[in-house]
């Protein structure tokens, strides 16, 4: 096999001028690039993966950061961005989070110092990190943002439409009958989760049926620590809701459990709709009606903007595209 040096020296030039033929850059005359393409072809040299990406000044790899690896949602979302990764020819270097602030802030550090090629951020502290973020916007740095919780006009982002898919679950439900219906959440912090709520009220609002406020159990804590004494009092009135929409179905399925405990029946009592479509059917006692993310489209969406970032030259690097993508409904056993 012969190498670049071996090219170099048949064609009379030095190995930069090969390099940059190889890598398709200009600043090569059309007469040179012809006499050192066809040396290539006709000694059959394959420049290494290595020898590349050091003239192209890119490693082959983006970096993902997410918040945890415990929770459904990103468990799926990493085994989709390193099948993609596969498929492209990338390496993928997870980064979690775990809810910190500062940690994630160490991990967008490390790609400004040009340790990878791009990003491809899951993030639920964007807002506290904008610094960081627009840092990297300012240097043209590669970077999608998978979450509603980042909607900076100078990033790119892969988001879903979360309003439509509360009007969706309340859809249903009111199909179903129901027209007193609870909201339960845990995270009314996050951008997902107050769009979620707005098209609750949205849907109520248009659909002429009133909200009690005791209705609405949203609070800022976890889920252990959720007041379940006032879920266990709301459905003690009279009328009690008929119906719950949660926030995700982690809280879907807390609820379930204790609804059941206190000898209730799903859904003949009391119908839930969750959102996210996390777990599989096989995995609760009920298939949970939810509204579906389309995760798989997202994860596909967010490499082909990033790779494409990556392949152009700074100077074209827009930085600003947003991809919005619908969710379904998943009708279950529980509506």
């Amino acid at each position: 096999m012969p190498t670049i040096d071996e090219i170099a020296r048949l064609a009379g030039v030095s190995i930069g001028t090969v390099s940059r033929v190889i890598n398709k850059r200009d600043k090569v005359r059309p007469e040179t690039r012809e006499r050192i393409q066809a040396l290539i072809d006709q000694l059959g040299y394959q420049p290494s993966a290595a020898a590349r990406n050091l003239a192209s000044r890119r490693t082959q790899s983006i970096m993902l950061i997410v918040p945890n690896v415990t929770d459904n949602y990103y468990a799926r979302l990493i085994r989709r961005m390193l099948q993609l990764g596969r498929e492209h020819d990338q390496r993928i270097w997870l980064g979690v989070s775990d809810g910190e602030p500062d940690v994630e802030a160490r991990y967008l550090s490390e790609a400004h110092e040009g340790n990878v090629d791009g990003l491809i951020v899951s993030s639920l502290l964007a807002e506290e990190n904008t610094p960081h973020f627009l840092a990297l916007a300012h240097r043209k740095f590669p970077v999608v943002h998978m979450s509603n919780e980042c909607l900076n006009p100078r990033m790119n982002a892969v988001i879903y439409d979360d309003i439509a898919g509360a009007k969706l679950a309340m859809q249903h439900l009111f199909d179903k009958g129901h027209t007193r219906i609870a909201f339960c959440g845990a995270t009314a912090h996050f951008r997902t989760v107050r769009e979620r709520i707005r098209g609750y009220r949205e849907s109520m609002a248009q659909a002429g049926y009133p909200v009690d406020p005791a209705w609405l159990l949203v609070t800022e804590t976890r889920l252990e620590e959720w007041p379940w004494e006032n879920f266990d009092n709301l459905f003690g009135t009279k009328p009690p809701p008929t119906a719950i929409f949660a926030e995700n179905d982690v809280m879907a399925i807390a609820c379930l459990r204790r609804l059941r405990a206190s000898s209730r029946h799903i859904p003949e009592d009391v119908a839930v709709v969750g959102f996210d479509n996390t777990y599989p059917r096989h995995a609760v006692e009920q298939p949970l009606t939810t509204i579906a993310l389309p995760l798989s489209d997202a994860c596909r969406t967010a490499m082909e903007i990033l790779l494409k970032e990556i392949g152009q030259p700074k100077e074209e690097r827009t930085g600003n595209t947003v991809k919005m993508l619908p969710p379904s409904l998943v009708v279950g056993k529980t509506t």
